[in-house]
């Protein structure tokens, strides 16, 4: 028996699949930081979250429990902060996303941001530390070329978020801030 297989080779720049940054979180200074930039010439709409409690079914031992988040521009300047997901002004646009978090104490930023470097900082609320998840994902729109989703048993454009797979959002650095 023999099997014939095609293989097409992709000549456009690689993506990421997967974009997230877990470390332990302290007080002060010694936060967990992850970075992305949005290429292109047009905004994209991302989410970004701070997971704690949810990783404790996965064998996170000392999981953040009440983590904060800071989004900043490439100056360091503030654009947006979320404590508790559940109290954000757009609670029900981060639920429709299919990507809330899984626990009301973990925070959550959705917003549209121009093309540039940005900074997601995690935090303990209080100075507590623990296990701490940071994660980017950016709306991205399939295509009627792309394959059928078979878990929604959809076909043509529909809107999605991806772990900033095709929104031109890349990661560039991540982890915990030097002293």
């Amino acid at each position: 028996m023999s099997q014939n297989f095609t293989v097409t080779v992709a000549t456009s720049p690689a993506r990421l699949a997967d974009i997230s940054t877990r470390a332990q979180v302290g007080s002060g200074d010694n936060v967990l930081i992850g970075g992305f930039i949005i290429q292109g010439s047009a905004s994209k709409r991302v989410l970004v979250r701070a997971i704690g409690p949810s990783l404790i079914p996965f064998g996170v031992a000392n999981a953040l429990m009440d983590p904060t988040l800071e989004l900043r521009d490439m100056n360091g300047a503030l654009l947006v902060s979320n404590d508790n997901w559940t109290t954000a002004a757009n609670k029900q646009d981060i639920t429709d996303t299919g990507r809330a978090p899984g626990a009301s104490r973990e925070a959550a930023v959705l917003t549209t941001l121009a093309p540039g470097r940005y900074t997601a900082i995690v935090r303990g609320v209080g100075a507590t530390s623990g296990v701490a998840l940071v994660e980017v994902y950016a709306k991205w729109r399939r295509h009627r070329k792309q394959r059928h989703d078979r878990r929604d048993n959809s076909y043509g454009a529909k809107n999605h978020y991806c772990a900033c797979v095709g929104a031109d959002a890349y990661a560039i650095w991540g982890g915990k801030r030097a002293e």
